[in-house]
């Protein structure tokens, strides 16, 4: 079974448990595709850095193209279109097993962000997308970017700045917890650039993040393969880009 549970007397198996396929938290709110709530200081503050974007992000608007393809790459970077049964099957094998009993709560968070920008306002504009990231990501609306990703952003703004024509690359951090009652934590995205010509590029940064808490009796049984690290990548990749395009087959 996926999961262990631990009474005051001995461990035992429990069978999965047909669920709905909704995310609820401990209140039985929708969490699949629920924005997340923000406090007003919050709210404040992402607005604030948007506007500030929207100037130094030359011609970021929906209807430029070079937007456009370049999130339709991204989507094909994390998930290939011949790979997408796969990511679906992982979705529905991650999703039943962390409902096989329903969790004591389950929070989950997303930030999208793809710019066009001119090459001598990067240095200006990348920090300000990481904080609009962290932003969306974290309760602390002053809390700076997990020091692993913030670097690996910091990394690609310079590779374009010495006008390497594209980078794409996959972010994940997992820490799924066997204790009774343990605490999980999934974040994976990516993270890219290209170049539009001399001067300009498209930077995109898109991460699915990921917090669940079992009941305090429960655990999750580490020799199932269901919890292995390739297979929950699999499945919040296929969350993220299905809350990207859900019109490309992401059911």
């Amino acid at each position: 079974s996926y999961l262990l549970i631990q009474s005051f007397a001995r461990p035992r198996s429990h069978q999965l448990i047909n669920m709905a396929n909704t995310v609820y938290d401990s209140a039985g709110q929708d969490l699949q595709d629920k924005p997340r709530q923000q406090t007003n200081t919050m709210t404040i503050l992402i607005v604030g850095l948007v506007s500030v974007l929207s100037y130094w992000a030359y011609q970021a608007r929906y209807d430029d193209q070079s937007v456009v393809k370049y999130e339709m790459q991204m989507i094909d970077h994390m998930i290939p279109a011949q790979d997408l049964h796969l990511y679906k099957q992982a979705h529905d094998q991650v999703y039943s097993a962390i409902y096989s009993i329903a969790p004591k709560s389950r929070k989950v968070r997303k930030s999208h962000k793809v710019l066009r920008m001119n090459l001598n306002k990067i240095d200006d504009a990348v920090p300000l997308m990481m904080k609009a990231v962290a932003a969306e990501l974290y309760d602390d609306s002053d809390a700076p970017l997990d020091g692993g990703l913030a670097n690996k952003i910091k990394s690609h703004a310079e590779f374009a700045k010495i006008k390497i024509q594209s980078i794409k690359e996959k972010y994940s951090n997992i820490n799924i917890s066997f204790e009774k009652g343990g605490k999980s934590h999934i974040v994976v995205g990516m993270i890219g650039y290209q170049a539009v010509n001399e001067d300009e590029i498209v930077f995109g940064i898109s991460l699915y993040q990921e917090d669940w808490q079992e009941k305090e009796y429960v655990k999750l049984n580490q020799k199932a393969d269901v919890w292995q690290d390739a297979n929950i990548e699999k499945f919040a990749y296929y969350l993220l880009c299905r809350s990207l395009k859900p019109s490309l087959g992401y059911e």
